[in-house]
């Protein structure tokens, strides 16, 4: 991961790039990085619903709305940059893809969470 890192900040200092190009090549450092580090991955997809469309209209005193929540997808990175479990490093992002039950009651906006941490242990 390493590698990664050197990539993103050569590509952030050349000042000639654009910033879509440059955008672009960050994008595809990151998948790179990722796709040479599976072993350290983990996707996590769950689709949520609710109460009824009627229970629920009931309860937010709110017609027309659907029971479809929407999707929580999350990713996360771990890295053991030794090799062993004294230093663990993790990075993950979680996003709740809205659906047409949750727009309805709180918009479009996608509501999401990035957490990195560290577990050092001697």
């Amino acid at each position: 991961m390493g590698s990664l890192l050197e990539r993103v900040e050569r590509v952030v200092a050349d000042t000639s790039i654009p910033p879509a190009q440059q955008l672009r090549m960050l994008i595809r450092a990151h998948v790179e990085a990722v796709a040479s580090n599976l072993d350290a991955l983990t996707v996590y997809l769950h689709e949520f619903r609710a109460l009824t469309g009627d229970a629920l209209e009931v309860v937010r005193q709110q017609g027309n709305v659907d029971r479809e929540l929407g999707l929580d997808a999350s990713l996360a990175l771990t890295w053991r940059p030794f090799a062993i479990q004294n230093i663990v490093t993790r990075l993950s992002v979680a996003a709740l893809l809205p659906g047409s039950g949750y727009k309805s009651l709180f918009g479009d906006e996608v509501p999401y969470s990035v957490l990195g941490n560290i577990v050092l242990t001697y």
